[in-house]
């Protein structure tokens, strides 16, 4: 198996500026920390077209610094992917969050033909 270095050196990396510029200023600071070289940046609601895919990030309130779910597109069928997504994040209360608020219900997308959605802190007092 490949090193997360390795691996970013010779894939194509997307993710959003912000955990870019977090991972590259923390890289000389954290072990085996990654700073990638020419990343491709996601942004909210703007699809980007991998190979047959058509991927659309989604901003999300998350404890995890520039956090989106993907919406994955291909040949007529939709799958959304999120991890975890309750409200455990600060961007309600972040004076530099535009819209000084959570992101409503209405910016993610209505329909798919799936899900999948990975859950941590259950049974943690995570709030609901």
């Amino acid at each position: 198996m490949a090193s997360p270095s390795t691996f970013a050196r010779k894939s194509p990396v997307y993710l959003g500026e912000g955990a870019h510029n977090v991972m590259k200023a923390a890289s000389a600071y954290v072990p085996n920390g990654i700073a990638f070289t020419d990343p491709h940046f996601i942004a909210h609601r703007k699809p980007v077209e991998i190979g047959p895919f058509r991927v659309t990030p989604f901003l999300v309130d998350h404890s995890a610094f520039d956090a989106y779910p993907l919406l994955l597109e291909a040949d007529g069928k939709r799958v959304f992917y999120s991890g975890d997504f309750a409200p455990m994040g600060v961007k309600e209360r972040c004076p530099k969050n535009p819209t000084r608020r959570r992101i409503p219900a209405h910016a993610y997308p209505r329909y798919a033909n799936a899900a999948v959605v990975t859950i941590s802190g259950v049974g943690q007092g995570v709030r609901e």
